[in-house]
């Protein structure tokens, strides 16, 4: 054997041990042979070679290419590969936490990224060295310790052909983030920004069928293939996460209460903004106890947000009018023993239409949450026709990208 100090013969045999032993037995004699046939293979190679890809001659003839940094990473230095981080599991390495992600079961977006590579996150025009990886044919060198982590359990089955790139052994990651450790509140901005834009979260669940809120892509990367972001403002994480676990969750039931707790994350807010504005000179004192007394419940206060948000956006309430209609809630709320005259809502004024809105809303949650079988009515609706079902999953939809253009209007800086 040529022995090549460049190279870690521990690290080629534990390579050997966890990954090549996994393939299967007829593989591994077509490709790889016996251990020490493979060690051999690989102190061939001129370890100190400066090309971009080296090949690994195979005992079928064949040639399996490898990328210099992930040949480097795999069979040079002292540290050992882990090989078993099992997939949907975020891995911390170095001062990095590597996170996969994969498309949302309840988003589509209405356009294909066509932009692939590795895009560095910005703060406030400085590069960090967190980023983000859009599916690339090999991976770039910030991406390979998180990819080999999970090796074993993303390596494919293979009769007896295996492809020239060792990459295309292992199931493909498509997207991932790296994002240096400590940056949590740059992070929960990071995957709603993700969501919102890109149609994908963070790979912790299975797959469930897919049902479709159409969403439009923005731009969120720079001429210099940058993700621009601030970390300077405190937003309210809170609101982010609840619009992240909606679009994690199939369950329309559960999607609907995240989308009403994203407006109930405001509340006070714009509670605090709706007192700090009152006319304390001008106004009487019982007057002044009872419009504040009026709000502190928790349907005023959803009005409170809804009726912010909505001001002025008179296109938006006709739209959110109109949908309402088209889904028919009138009979959907009759399931629930409500009733809405919602052609007659009014859509020049933004106080009135905010609190219908928020009624409505407001009686779908009670109907959800409640625990007593005398008020609880949502379980009604499943004994209705089919379609009566799937209007409900619509207004759920609807009520989320309500909760999408509260938070939207509600974020002030990033």
């Amino acid at each position: 054997m040529c022995m090549n100090e460049n190279l870690n013969k521990r690290k080629i045999d534990h390579f050997y041990q966890h990954i090549i032993d996994s393939y299967s037995p007829n593989i591994k004699e077509l490709y790889w042979g016996k251990k020490d046939e493979f060690i051999e293979s690989i102190y061939q190679i001129d370890s100190m070679s400066k090309e971009e890809y080296i090949n690994i001659n195979c005992k079928k003839g064949e040639e399996i290419r490898f990328s210099q940094p992930l040949f480097d990473f795999l069979f040079k230095g002292d540290d050992y590969c882990m090989f078993d981080c099992p997939i949907g599991q975020r891995y911390e390495y170095d001062d990095y936490i590597f996170i996969e992600f994969l498309d949302s079961p309840i988003i589509n977006i209405s356009k294909e990224i066509e932009k692939a590579g590795i895009f560095p996150i910005t703060k406030n025009g400085d590069s960090v060295k967190s980023c983000f990886l859009i599916r690339k044919h090999d991976y770039p060198q910030e991406i390979i310790p998180f990819f080999v982590s999970q090796m074993k359990y993303r390596l494919e089955t293979f009769e007896d052909i295996l492809p020239s790139n060792f990459i295309d052994h292992f199931k493909h990651m498509n997207y991932v983030l790296r994002i240096e450790k400590g940056q949590d509140n740059l992070l929960i901005k990071l995957l709603y920004k993700l969501t919102i834009n890109l149609g994908i979260i963070e790979n912790v669940l299975q797959k469930e069928k897919k049902i479709t809120i159409q969403q439009e892509i923005q731009s969120i990367i720079d001429d210099e293939n940058n993700l621009n972001l601030t970390n300077d403002v405190d937003e309210n994480l809170d609101s982010l996460r609840f619009y992240i676990s909606a679009i994690r969750n199939p369950n329309s039931y559960y999607r609907f209460l995240d989308a009403y707790h994203v407006f109930e994350s405001l509340f006070h807010k714009h509670f605090y903004n709706y007192i700090k504005h009152l006319d304390y000179n001008n106004i009487s004192k019982d007057k002044l106890c009872k419009k504040i007394r009026d709000h502190l419940n928790e349907r005023q206060m959803l009005k409170l947000v809804l009726a912010s948000c909505l001001d002025n956006k008179s296109f938006y309430i006709k739209t959110i009018k109109e949908n309402l209609l088209k889904l028919k809630v009138q009979e959907l709320a009759k399931s629930i023993g409500k009733s809405y005259a919602i052609e007659k809502w009014p859509t020049d004024d933004t106080e009135k239409f905010a609190s219908k809105l928020s009624t409505l809303i407001y009686a779908f949650r009670n109907a959800i949450a409640h625990s007593t079988e005398s008020e609880r009515h949502i379980e009604k609706i499943e004994k209705q026709p089919s379609n009566l079902t799937q209007n409900f999953l619509d207004l759920t939809n609807l009520v989320l990208e309500i909760a999408k253009f509260v938070l939207e209007n509600d974020i002030e800086k990033w």
